[in-house]
């Protein structure tokens, strides 16, 4: 093959890849964006863009192996009805404004200490069944689950996928991670809590005002002591494991492992809740990214010059525009080659999770978090594009401004 036909061939692999990001299919074709990504990246090692063992080099095995463990931990919590537990504590607060705080806190919490993404799955069944039986309106409850799952993901680096990634791109350790971005997340939280009650005061005070019939709340079986105690346990020793520095990979797989021994559940079924879809859209996009490293990356960085990415500003504006268009997941993916580049690279990875994550909240399609919502609500409480967008752009920009001010405070100096 001529020395030139790699080159065109990685160009087009990459633009067909995230055009299709993009607009969510490839048309005349049955192929989402999983399988545009499968697809491109076996047309990099068919065309020779890559040799097959230059494609099995650029798989990143850290970051497939925390992802595909931190499922299975979650998975096997979801199938033991441990999870099921926060319908029970919401419950308690029994005033629609309380309800509300007590949703952002959970979700936020939640989704730091596990992967935003299966919180939305959990909790929003949970807070469809406290709304009917308080006879609220869920839009609110539903806006918190997801905008909070996104805000709070961000100050772990088990949070959310792209976490996941920088952490690990980024050779940033767990609890630097933590320190570094717990106090903005929860922040700004607490900013998502003020602009939800305020944008919905009327509905939550008329809902206050007006007692409806109450509906019998259908609570979790309860479950063994031991499972408590094992469950903990295991948990408990994950998140000492990250702080004492290990490979997260590595302890989030011995959790997983834990987790496998029980006759609670059966394999199969914890096996049933895994994202495969995302797990062979991460394999791709390794493999995407390392066939376009070449011309293809560089090209397009000195395209986006225009832009300043070499700012805070130019380089969030860039981010958050991306992680709208094509995703946060293929944004980080983009964007990683750049980050490298930079005198400081540390700060660069920090303020890409902070601004990936939280524009995640400026539209309805920013996140799989938001989606996941709108998916599981969409029969008794449908959560349209523009609900979506009348709240999600005054706390996405808010939350947004907030962490560019505060990055400019601990790197910008």
């Amino acid at each position: 093959m001529p020395s030139w036909e790699p080159t065109v061939a990685a160009w087009v692999i990459f633009l067909i890849v995230y055009i299709v990001l993009a607009i969510g299919h490839l048309p005349f074709l049955n192929l989402d964006r999983t399988g545009v990504v499968f697809v491109g990246a076996t047309a990099a090692v068919a065309f020779d863009v890559l040799s097959l063992q230059e494609a099995h080099s650029a798989l990143d095995l850290n970051t497939l192996l925390l992802l595909f463990s931190m499922m299975i931990c979650v998975s096997f919590l979801v199938q033991m009805q441990v999870l099921d537990y926060g319908l029970r504590f919401l419950d308690r607060f029994r005033s629609p404004s309380g309800l509300l705080w007590a949703i952002v806190w959970v979700s936020g919490i939640g989704s730091a200490l596990f992967i935003n993404d299966v919180i939305c799955l959990v909790l929003t069944p949970m807070v469809l069944q406290l709304a009917s039986k308080r006879g609220v309106p869920p839009e609110p409850y539903l806006l918190a689950v997801a905008m909070a799952s996104n805000i709070g993901s961000l100050a772990t680096p088990i949070g959310n996928p792209q976490n996941m990634l920088i952490a690990s791109l980024g050779e940033i350790r767990y609890p630097e991670f933590v320190v570094r971005l717990a106090p903005l997340s929860l922040f700004n939280l607490l900013v998502l809590g003020l602009v939800l009650q305020g944008m919905y005061r009327r509905v939550l005070k008329q809902a206050a005002a007006e007692p409806t019939e109450r509906h019998a709340l259908i609570s979790p079986a309860p479950l063994p002591r031991y499972v408590w105690v094992r469950t903990l346990a295991i948990m408990g020793g994950m998140v000492v494991g990250f702080w004492m520095g290990y490979s997260l990979a590595g302890v989030a797989a011995l959790g997983a492992a834990a987790m496998m021994l029980t006759r609670r559940v059966q394999r199969a079924r914890a096996f049933e809740l895994i994202d495969w879809d995302l797990l062979v859209l991460f394999a791709g996009l390794f493999i995407v990214t390392a066939a376009a490293k070449g011309g293809v990356l560089a090209h397009l960085y000195e395209g986006l010059a225009v832009l300043r990415p070499d700012t805070a500003v130019g380089f969030s504006c860039i981010v958050a525009a991306l992680s709208n268009l094509v995703g946060n997941v293929p944004a980080v993916f983009f964007l990683s080659g750049f980050v490298q580049q930079q005198a400081n690279p540390t700060a660069w990875w920090f303020l890409l999770a902070c601004v990936s994550t939280l524009a995640g909240n400026l539209t309805l399609v920013g996140s799989v978090a938001n989606l996941i919502v709108a998916e599981k609500a969409k029969e008794s409480a449908p959560l349209t594009f523009g609900a979506y967008l009348s709240v999600g752009v005054p706390v996405g920009v808010i939350t947004l401004t907030i962490a560019l001010g505060y990055w400019y405070l601990v790197w910008g100096r």
